[in-house]
């Protein structure tokens, strides 16, 4: 059984090569629909706001990892706490343990008071958007996409309700409002 627990520097520092595996992986399996590219270690390591508290790990005493998710905390109110990445191992995907992640990260972001948690999925994700609405996540309106690219400063063109990145690769901004 897995045991889901916050992603600390030191443990992250542990098990970056696994983490940059299964990351790999899931880019592997997943195509675009999970991302453009893998992270490199360095990303796993990045200090950011609040990563420390919000991020976490499901780790299985016999096999190792299984599953994280990677995320933030913006100064922002109108993007909140931010998932950057979730991903369970391949052999395990469409059980629970996906939900045990986000519901770890959401619990931290209630502890702190975020008034939103954010996160982006590929237009084309179907089974990524369905898992975010299963969760209660809304995908956010133009206004809100346009407020949160600005506030992030991520390089991306808004069209309507997307994100363009600069790939060309079109995303959705799904929002929980934790209020």
């Amino acid at each position: 059984m897995a045991i889901v627990e916050t992603l600390t520097k030191e443990l992250a520092e542990r098990l970056v090569g696994d983490l940059v595996r299964l990351d790999q992986l899931t880019l592997i399996q997943s195509g675009r629909d999970y991302c453009d590219e893998s992270w490199a270690e360095q990303h796993f390591l990045m200090d950011l706001p609040g990563k420390w508290e919000h991020s976490v790990v499901a780790l299985e005493p016999e096999s190792g990892l299984l599953g994280f998710a990677i995320a933030s905390r913006s100064p922002h109110s109108a993007v909140g706490v931010y998932l950057h990445r979730i991903a369970t191992d391949p052999g395990i995907r469409g059980g629970a343990l996906g939900r045990e992640l986000l519901q770890a990260l959401l619990d931290t972001a209630v502890r702190v008071d975020a008034s939103r948690v954010t996160t982006s999925v590929s237009t084309s994700n179907a089974g990524g958007i369905r898992f975010f609405k299963r969760a209660g996540f809304r995908r956010l309106n133009g206004p809100e996409v346009t407020e949160i690219v600005h506030l992030r400063g991520m390089p991306s063109l808004v069209v309507g309700d997307c994100i363009q990145e600069t790939t060309g690769h079109h995303k959705y901004l799904l929002g929980l409002d934790l209020d």
